[in-house]
């Protein structure tokens, strides 16, 4: 009896140690050597010509890397970034600077100076082309929008992730951490970026070209019998891994949970969304008499009141609000905006009409 006890106890151990872990990533070591980088086949349906978008989370282990001249690490590029598309860090001294290639479509690239990017932050970085403008996005703020048309350049490389070249020249690999990695095949709005931000999504989404949720390892462990990362939409572009150690800490599957990414998306309603069980309520939605108020329950206080509109460009901010506080908002013009409400450390995001 003794012994068949035994056996159930251990079994449990075992068994949770043979399954990958959903708070998950990929760490990029970024060496001269070796550097890692995933590698996705050539596909129509990453050939875009006047609308993508490309979003992921990232934590970057080097902001002032200049080993070997690499002042640059690029996060993806299809054939050589200045080619096609991609985006790159340059990580050379003060001057931060977050690039955005677009051969072919208005001036070629798009910059964001971002000269408070740091180490060991998780930050998510979206960028979208459509066929009037390009958008950076930073953690779901529109922190650059330009002026473009044009029509990207094709071409029959594959699609590289964590480097910006593997064919020749300099690969200005990754340094750090990676997740959910996704892209689209037409720009996304602000609102749309942010409805998804934290959360990881089904797979079958419209319009999903490729999902790295890069869930398939186990965190610091021995993942060495793992060659692909899987494409978890509909059209399977699974990725060659390439160059990771998937030993240790460094080249591995690593603990991402610090993102603050968990459980899948949501179906957003026709009146709000939320991104928290707390009973808060917006009214009149729709508003045509250019304010609102906010309803809510229990004895806590609203904090803070910020306003975005669909490009998550902040448009209005109300600090420490007075109790049954009116919120003013005939400057703004008509069309839906996300109203986050922030009440006990904790975060609620509203849908608002505007008529």
């Amino acid at each position: 009896m003794k012994k068949q006890l035994l056996f159930f106890l251990v079994l449990p151990i075992l068994c949770q140690t043979s399954f990958a872990q959903s708070a998950s990533g990929l760490n990029f070591d970024g060496q001269v050597a070796s550097w890692d980088y995933i590698e996705v086949p050539d596909d129509n349906l990453l050939d875009f010509t006047t609308s993508f978008t490309f979003e992921a989370w990232v934590n970057f282990d080097q902001v002032n890397r200049t080993t070997n001249g690499w002042d640059w690490q690029c996060l993806f590029a299809k054939s050589r970034y200045t080619e096609s598309y991609g985006l790159m860090l340059l990580t050379d001294g003060a001057n931060k600077l977050l690039r955005f290639y677009h051969a072919g479509f208005g001036a070629n690239f798009t910059d964001y100076s971002w000269n408070t990017v740091t180490t060991n932050q998780w930050y998510h970085v979206a960028v979208t082309l459509s066929s009037t403008e390009t958008n950076i996005y930073i953690d779901g703020l529109n922190v650059q929008t330009q002026v473009a048309t044009g029509s990207l350049t094709a071409n029959s490389n594959p699609l590289i992730i964590g480097a910006g070249n593997t064919t020749g020249g300099d690969p200005y690999p990754f340094q750090g951490e990676m997740d959910e990695v996704r892209i689209w095949d037409y720009a996304r709005t602000g609102i749309e970026i942010n409805e998804s931000i934290d959360c990881e999504l089904s797979g079958d989404e419209t319009g999903l070209v490729l999902n790295f949720n890069l869930n398939q390892g186990i965190i610091n462990s021995d993942n060495t019998a793992i060659t692909i990362v899987t494409d978890e939409s509909t059209h399977s572009l699974n990725g060659s891994l390439n160059g990771f150690e998937l030993m240790a800490t460094e080249g591995n599957f690593v603990d991402t949970s610090a993102n603050g990414v968990s459980g899948f998306c949501s179906t957003l309603s026709n009146n709000d969304f939320s991104f928290s069980e707390e009973e808060l309520s917006i009214f009149p939605n729709p508003t045509s008499i250019g304010s609102f108020n906010i309803g809510h329950s229990g004895e806590e206080k609203i904090e803070k009141v910020a306003i975005y509109n669909l490009n998550g460009q902040l448009v209005k901010q109300v600090i420490e609000p007075t109790n049954n506080q009116e919120y003013n908002i005939s400057e703004l013009n008509s069309g839906i905006y996300v109203i986050e409400i922030t009440r006990a450390k904790k975060t609620v995001k509203k849908r608002l009409i505007r008529g």
